[in-house]
């Protein structure tokens, strides 16, 4: 089995590495990562400028392009399109609920399902302990599951892991996408010269704690697990839409 690591946190990020060994029991690894921070840049690529691609160590890359970059890489340069599976993770901080919308950690599963690869997004849910290493064992176990899942075409799997002691993780459970609450804020402050600049992300982050959701399970101390889909169609409303009458 070849399997493809990266995330959005770049080559420093405490979550990736370790996955190398930790999954290097089923196949063979390699990661393709950023080279900095990609924190939040969605499902960005790099369509108008060269990318560099450059090894550093056996099995493992960087680039200067996004999570979705590197994904492409991996999978069409690094693995010549042989890759059984992407892992993109561990992040450090959760994606649940509406960051789905924002996370280059998802991005890079989901241009993976794009590209018909089986992928599943793994953050941890940092709190004081930062525990990768047990975050990196909860995705060991699982790890098998996920390969033999058989998910519809185009989906793949968000997990997020709880930052607590293995005794305390409850277990696993299968959810659905929540509801996030960002804090509504565009911070002014004043740089050394003089010049306005701003931090549009605030300080407060919470959730809507509604039964089955993905921050509610997490809440509780469970490993979450949810199928995300390609489709962007709203269901709920396409056929009402298609009996309205547009016209011109």
């Amino acid at each position: 089995m070849n399997i493809l690591v990266t995330n959005d946190d770049g080559i420093l990020s405490e979550g990736s590495l370790p996955l190398i060994d930790a999954l290097s029991e089923f196949g063979h690894v390699s990661a393709v990562l950023p080279d900095r921070m990609r924190s939040a840049c969605s499902h960005s690529i790099s369509l108008h400028k060269a990318l560099r691609l450059r090894k550093i160590r056996k099995d493992v890359y960087v680039s200067d392009g996004t999570p979705v970059d590197c994904v492409r890489l991996g999978i069409l340069r690094v693995f010549r399109d042989d890759v059984d599976f992407v892992i993109s993770g561990i992040n450090a901080g959760p994606n649940m609920g509406d960051d789905l919308n924002y996370s280059g950690t998802v991005a890079a599963a989901r241009e993976a399902a794009f590209m018909g690869v089986k992928a599943a997004g793994v953050s941890l849910v940092v709190k004081k302990r930062r525990d990768f290493a047990a975050a990196t064992e909860v995705l060991r176990k699982i790890f098998p599951q996920l390969v033999k899942t058989r998910l519809s075409r185009g989906a793949f799997f968000n997990i997020n892991i709880p930052d607590a002691a293995p005794g305390k993780i409850k277990g696993v459970k299968i959810v659905s996408q929540g509801r996030r609450i960002y804090d509504r804020a565009a911070i002014k402050r004043i740089d050394p010269r003089g010049d306005n600049y701003y931090w549009l992300a605030g300080e407060k982050l919470g959730g809507f704690m509604i039964k089955g959701t993905d921050i509610e399970a997490l809440e509780n101390n469970y490993v979450t697990l949810m199928p995300v889909t390609l489709d962007h169609t709203s269901h709920a409303d396409l056929k009402a839409l298609r009996g309205s009458g547009f016209k011109l």
